[in-house]
């Protein structure tokens, strides 16, 4: 008997010892809940906080809003720790998750196209949501007062943001718009005081009222031209910001749009602005400097209300007039031997045993073009001051500001087939193989490889770089 009795107290210890070495999770936790959230919608809640909800279709919506209590079934439940919408749910409910302060993580599936208003309003505790590919809008009140929500991913999909969506995200520390957005909804960023920086996307034409406001930490923001408003208090208390673009087609700037905006040192204004309201620019004390894209008369005629006096005391830039470009081919003068070129109205082409700067370009600019700037780019991208100019770079002269184009020039360095900024063996083959009609090398690339100038491309051409690649000649503009 006591020899059973030891087998069997072994037994259990060892049973107990196995228990112990189960992960987690290994027993399912009991179902303390369940109901339906939707027509075909159901959802179950477990004894450990998971919120599973299955079906097909839309969650139903719920009221939340003037004084009218939340009927959603999840309303203030802090004991929904985590929640899962299965694949299947095309949209998520208004308020449907309302007020659930413990709720840390949330899993929103492929499928869904909307989330509703007020879905996750005062969910203090998310801390950080991905919105999948095809979810189209985010309505208002989305994530209303999140306070610990430190990072959402929004999907290209996206293209409406409803009115206060974001308000409150007081740790959100970064947000990406994607480019198919369209409108933003007043409120929607505002007291966000962690966001650094923001980008509005083309296609955006009204910054509605409030929409940044109370972003203090906000230092830089990208307004597109195609925002033609700004409205009310939309970037009234953004202490962090220094300065400021207003977009070209605004011709408004409503009330206390940038009130409050101390460390504020300069704007800019497009030439077609008409109104400043009262209060715009109230208690920016560090407004120093005003820039006018148009004369000094066309600011006379800009009605600016009351109370706007950091405004109305800082300095006054305004556009210079443009001198008359010169025409054909004095607009640069390249001293020394050993450079020939052309200017037409659309192409700089040169001809050198080594490629020309940047820097070399700007030198060579002539005094036409007092307070000009160059901006050169290759693919899209600036280039350096040392780079070389390569044929098919692109320089754009500016006057007075970077609005006032003077020239734009595509660069032909003869001899240069590839683009690279050198004359070699790898040119001359290609315009050898565009010779014997192999391959095209056209536009600026044909014109470099066409060295004696007879509009066609020979093999004479490809012999000509072939030579000037090994210094045995050097080539000319024709």
């Amino acid at each position: 008997m006591t020899k059973n009795k030891h087998r069997f107290i072994s037994l259990l210890l060892a049973a107990a010892m196995i228990l112990c070495l189960l992960p987690a999770g290994t027993f399912a936790a009991d179902v303390a809940d369940s109901g339906e959230c939707g027509e075909n919608v159901t959802w179950t809640l477990d004894s450990n906080g998971l919120l599973t909800i299955s079906g097909t279709g839309n969650m139903k919506d719920y009221s939340y809003k003037y004084d009218i209590p939340c009927d959603s079934p999840f309303w203030g439940n802090n004991d929904i720790r985590e929640a899962i919408i299965e694949a299947g749910v095309t949209k998520i409910g208004s308020a449907a998750f309302y007020e659930c302060e413990n709720l840390t993580r949330v899993t929103i599936p492929e499928g869904v196209t909307s989330i509703g208003e007020g879905a996750f309003s005062f969910c203090s505790a998310l801390e950080s949501v991905t919105v999948p590919d095809g979810v189209t809008s985010i309505d208002e009140d989305a994530f209303h007062g999140c306070g610990s929500l430190t990072e959402i991913i929004l999907p290209d999909s996206l293209t409406s943001i409803g009115t206060n969506a974001f308000l409150y995200c007081s740790a959100l520390t970064s947000i990406e718009i994607p480019n198919g957005v369209t409108s933003i909804g007043g409120g929607a960023f505002g007291g966000c005081g962690a966001i650094a920086s923001v980008t509005i996307p083309e296609g955006v034409t009204a910054v509605e009222g409030n929409t940044f406001s109370g972003c203090t930490s906000l230092t830089s923001v990208t307004v597109p031209d195609s925002v033609t408003y700004i409205g009310f208090e939309a970037f009234s208390r953004c202490t962090g910001l220094t300065s400021f673009v207003v977009p070209a087609d605004t011709a408004l700037i409503t009330g206390f749009a940038f009130s409050g905006c101390e460390a504020l040192e300069s704007i800019t204004f497009p030439e077609g602005l008409k109104t400043i309201e009262r209060n715009a620019f109230q208690r920016c004390e560090s407004l120093s400097d005003v820039y006018f894209k148009g004369t000094e008369e066309q600011w006379k005629a800009v009605t600016i209300e009351d109370n706007n006096d950091p405004l109305i005391a800082a300095a006054m830039h305004f556009a210079e007039q443009p001198a008359e470009p010169p025409a054909g081919d004095n607009m640069f003068s390249f001293g020394g031997e050993g450079v020939t070129f052309r200017e037409t109205e659309k192409s700089l082409i040169y001809a050198s045993e080594a490629a020309l700067t940047k820097s070399q370009l700007v030198a060579a600019m002539t005094v036409h073009f007092e307070h000009a700037v160059i901006t050169v780019e290759k693919d899209g991208f600036p280039i350096t001051d040392d780079a070389p100019l390569g044929t098919g770079a692109l320089f754009y002269v500016y006057l007075s500001d970077e609005d006032m184009i003077a020239a734009s020039k595509t660069v032909i360095f003869m001899g240069d087939t590839d683009g690279d900024g050198t004359v070699n063996a790898t040119d001359a083959r290609l315009a050898l193989r565009a010779a014997a009609k192999l391959d095209a090398l056209e536009g600026a690339f044909g014109s470099a490889a066409d060295t004696d100038g007879d509009g066609n491309i020979n093999a004479t051409d490809a012999r000509g770089i072939l030579r000037a690649a090994a210094k045995l000649d050097a080539l000319e503009v024709a």
